[in-house]
């Protein structure tokens, strides 16, 4: 589908409300959860996306595990309807299952209310509590696709792309040297060249990823829109845990992330990836002073001296990076990021 003006958006919000210092996954009593994590997070929502989209019909619906800032939730976003509960964590055993069972019942919230009123929405938004948004989304400017996610890069690294420093030629490291010069002179200071994900930046130890895992099975958990069917169809991820758990396995990924158990479904599941589009430009709240400036918008140098991937890309997994492969990331302490601050 493509997004226009007057788009009528179900937001579905789930999860574990953290602090603005700690993951929601460390916060074992939720009653340290932070009502200003809320604050922050919603005041950044409405500035970046309500705001921009005036034409725009958006509904909440929200399912937490925080019954202490349940009120804080209810009284700024106003749902048509939320659930706020004790965790179950501990008797899910794994962070993931507790996700996706906050998942479940979000978007569970959702379709009873679509039953009701006998329609569905043209959009539907699966979002964290405490996503901060950094540039203004607007609906009709998205494009064609089935599912737009987060624009999601990593960090160059050498060891990754070429075998490990044992499997480096004289080549490769002239590469990298000559990559290592031009961040430091873009950047005054550190940063990255952006490139595709890959699994194994995450999981480093043990036997690595398939190939046809190392760049696909990553896909950021933090925002996710589709149609409303479509994003309707990831509560079924909860009932078929050992499945989505044996399909990661057979490629290799066996950390237990929800990163990884969105990409099997989009990749497996629904068979969607042509569909994948890098839209929204995000960070988490307590990550914010981490955020990177970008110093070479105009300077493909960077992306000429990457190497191009030896391992499968799947159609689709393209637009998750997109436009901003090659770009150099100058890290937030850089003196660049500081120079940016200053003018801006």
């Amino acid at each position: 589908m493509r997004p226009h003006t007057q788009v009528t958006v179900a937001l579905c919000l789930f999860g574990k409300v953290g602090s603005l210092t700690a993951a929601s996954s460390l916060l074992r009593d939720e009653r340290k959860a932070s009502p200003v994590l809320v604050e922050e997070a919603h005041a950044s929502f409405v500035r970046h996306v309500l705001t921009p989209n005036p034409e725009a019909a958006v509904e909440v619906f929200a399912h937490s595990w925080n019954p202490s800032v349940g009120a804080t939730i209810d009284r700024l976003w106003r749902p048509v309807a939320s659930e706020h509960e004790p965790e179950k964590m501990k008797q899910m055993k794994l962070v993931v299952r507790s996700a996706l069972y906050s998942i479940r019942r979000s978007l569970h919230l959702k379709n009873g209310h679509e039953r009701r009123r006998g329609a569905q929405y043209d959009l539907a938004l699966l979002m964290r509590y405490d996503v901060a948004f950094y540039s203004p989304v607007r609906w009709e400017t998205l494009g064609r696709a089935q599912l737009w996610v987060a624009s999601q890069c990593c960090g160059w690294r050498p060891r990754l792309s070429m075998g490990g420093a044992a499997g480096a030629t004289a080549s490769d490291r002239t590469r990298a040297a000559a990559i290592e010069a031009i961040v430091l002179r873009k950047c005054l200071g550190g940063g990255d060249v952006n490139d595709h994900c890959r699994v194994s930046r995450f999981q480093s130890h043990g036997r690595p990823a398939a190939a046809e895992a190392e760049l696909n099975y990553y896909l950021n958990d933090w925002i996710i829109a589709a149609p409303s069917a479509t994003l309707s169809s990831f509560g079924t991820i909860y009932n078929r845990f050992e499945a989505y758990t044996a399909a990661l396995d057979e490629v290799g990924v066996r950390l237990r992330w929800l990163h990884f158990f969105l990409a099997s479904h989009v990749h497996d599941a629904l068979r969607a990836t042509r569909g994948l589009r890098g839209a929204f430009d995000v960070s988490l709240l307590r990550k914010a002073n981490q955020h990177p400036c970008y110093a070479n918008e105009s300077d493909d140098t960077a992306l000429s001296l990457l190497p191009s991937p030896q391992e499968p890309l799947l159609p689709g997994m393209e637009h998750v990076c997109g436009a901003r492969r090659g770009i150099i990331s100058c890290a937030a302490e850089s003196l660049r990021c500081a120079l940016d601050r200053g003018s801006a």
